[in-house]
C-alpha cells in the first residue's frame, strides 16, 4: 500500500470502531444510587487531593439555589444518575435489539483482519512468515503469545500464531515498516 493511502486504510478501520463504540454507549444507561456509594473512596480521595470532599448523605436534597419548589420533580436526578428515579433497571447493551449485529460485524472483521495479517507474511516472509510475526510483537506481548502457543496442538500449521494473537496486535502488524506496503 502507498504512504499516501495509508491513512484511507486507519480511517477504514477507525471509522467502523468508532461507530460500534458510539452505537454500545448510546444504549447503556445504567442508574447509580448511594446504595453503591462508597465512603471510603471519597476518604481516599481527599487525602490524595489534600482537602475535604463532602460525602452525600442519603435522602438529601441538592440546593436548587432559588428556592423555587418547581425543581423538586428534577431533584430525582441529582440522587440517581443515569434516568429517573423510578425507573426500572435497563438491560445490558449486549441484550438490546441489534446488538447481534454489531458484534456479527465485529466477528467478520477480526476474521479478515486475520486473513489479511496471514496472507501480508506468507507473501513477504514465506517460511519464516510465522517467527517474523512473534519477532514483531513487543516483549511482553511474545512473553505472554508463547505462553498460549502451549495449549495449540502438536503439529499446527505455524501461521496459526494468529489465531493467539489478540484484536488490537493485528493492525500494528499490518502496519510495520516491511509489510503495510503489502497491504
Amino acid at each position: 500500500m502507498p504512504i499516501d493511502k495509508a491513512a484511507v486504510g486507519l480511517s477504514l478501520l477507525k471509522d467502523a470502531m468508532d461507530a460500534f463504540i458510539d452505537n454500545a454507549m448510546s444504549r447503556v444507561r445504567r442508574s447509580v444510587s448511594l446504595e453503591d456509594h462508597t465512603p471510603e473512596a471519597i476518604n481516599y480521595l481527599s487525602t490524595v487531593l489534600g482537602r475535604d470532599l463532602p460525602q452525600p448523605e442519603p435522602g438529601s436534597e441538592p440546593l436548587s439555589g432559588n428556592g423555587d419548589d418547581d425543581e423538586d420533580e428534577d431533584a430525582g436526578a441529582f440522587r440517581q444518575l443515569g434516568g429517573e428515579a423510578d425507573a426500572p433497571p435497563l438491560a445490558p447493551p449486549w441484550f438490546l435489539p441489534g446488538a447481534e449485529a454489531v458484534w456479527l460485524r465485529i466477528a467478520d472483521t477480526e476474521r479478515t483482519l486475520r486473513s489479511l495479517v496471514r496472507e501480508v507474511y506468507t507473501s513477504s516472509f514465506g517460511d519464516t512468515a510465522a517467527a517474523t510475526i512473534q519477532e514483531k510483537l513487543p516483549e511482553r506481548a511474545r512473553e505472554s503469545l508463547m505462553r498460549a502457543l502451549r495449549a495449540r496442538p502438536p503439529g499446527s500449521d505455524p501461521l496459526t500464531v494468529v489465531d493467539y494473537l489478540y484484536l488490537g496486535q493485528l493492525p500494528p502488524l499490518l502496519f510495520a515498516n516491511d509489510v503495510w506496503q503489502e497491504v
